[in-house]
């Protein structure tokens, strides 16, 4: 039972019932008041006969409602002092008989029934002597509750103590080597990856470097432009041949290169600003090129694409664009499809 519970059983019980447990009351505060171990007997005892009796009254009340519905009653709503005499007077508060909804018993405004309400209705019952509260007295049995054993009180010796701080500082010395051991092993980890990714980062410059050596020696090799939309009259033409020129090509790691210091690297950069000039066979469709010091692919319509070097089987890359040997630049806005319908 709670306290608001308690609270409303108190408020409904009658006058000479009041005056009984109000006794009680006073001689179990003047029993805990002789002592702290009195008072500490006192909270293992048992519950109040009376109160407990109406406590499971008041549960079963609030069930039968629920199920069977319930009558008119009062309900002790508070007080308030009269004005003219001063004294004070209760407000009570008319609870209306339940009605059926929806298979449920509520109040005719639709809220519904409460414990609170259900321990006012048994305490009308009570004092009516109703046939309900009859029935229920006759099958009633007040449970018993065993007092509170106290709490056991466990004696370690000094000794025994000790060894379980010392076992307890074991244990956290361990747990502390096994995260330091896990940080190391993952900092170890961490300088292998750094290591590796070096090594490739070294390989693929010493790969470049041969590259940019290759491609500055002249060499012939056979293209094929691959066309985003065919034409029928391209399809035959399944290779081409290249044209034989020498490919200036600036080093990308032109800083880690040195330059023997009797070759001026002054005629070397002219010849990657000035335009390389190009030329094609007339059974050729297109052929190696250098645009701005890159190796490129130009077609017979100035088409442009990226070269990917003799050392692929197809070596003709993404487009760029449609260069302008007039103007000398490239036009990047069509696409290669739109380029090809030039």
């Amino acid at each position: 039972m709670t306290i608001t519970q308690l609270q409303q059983f108190v408020l409904q019980l009658d006058t000479e019932d009041l005056v009984s447990l109000n006794i009680d009351v006073a001689k179990e505060l003047a029993r805990r008041s002789k002592g702290m171990g009195k008072a500490k007997a006192a909270k293992t005892g048992v519950l109040n006969p009376g109160l407990a009796e109406f406590g499971a009254f008041g549960r079963f009340v609030y069930k039968h409602a629920k199920e069977n519905g319930w009558p008119e009653f009062e309900a002790k709503a508070g007080e308030q002092v009269n004005a003219e005499t001063g004294k004070k007077e209760k407000i009570v508060q008319e609870m209306q008989a339940s009605i059926l909804r929806n298979g449920v018993h509520v109040y005719p405004s639709g809220q519904n029934f409460t414990p609170a309400h259900g321990n006012t209705l048994a305490a009308k019952y009570k004092a009516e002597n109703h046939v309900i509260y009859q029935e229920w007295k006759a099958s009633y049995v007040a449970a018993e509750v065993p007092e509170k054993d106290s709490p056991a009180v466990v004696r370690v010796s000094a000794a025994a103590a000790s060894a379980e701080k010392e076992a307890k500082e074991a244990a956290l010395a361990e747990k502390r080597a096994k995260a330091a051991e896990a940080k190391a092993a993952r900092e170890e980890a961490a300088k292998a990856k750094a290591a590796e990714k070096l090594k490739k980062a070294q390989d693929a410059l010493e790969k470049a470097q041969k590259q940019a050596e290759e491609a500055a020696q002249p060499k012939a090799k056979t293209v094929r432009v691959k066309s985003a939309s065919p034409k029928p009259e391209a399809a035959a033409a399944a290779e081409v041949k290249a044209v034989e020129k020498a490919v200036v090509v600036e080093s990308p790691v032109k800083a880690t290169i040195k330059a023997p210091a009797t070759v001026k690297m002054a005629p070397k950069k002219k010849a990657l600003e000035a335009e390389v000039p190009f030329k094609l066979d007339d059974d050729a469709d297109a052929g190696n090129w250098v645009y701005k010091g890159k190796a490129v692919i130009r077609t017979r319509k100035n088409l442009l694409y990226v070269d990917l070097g003799a050392t692929e089987e197809d070596p003709v890359g993404e487009f760029m664009g449609v260069y302008d040997p007039v103007t000398k630049t490239l036009d990047d806005s069509m696409s290669q499809e739109e380029a090809e319908e030039l």
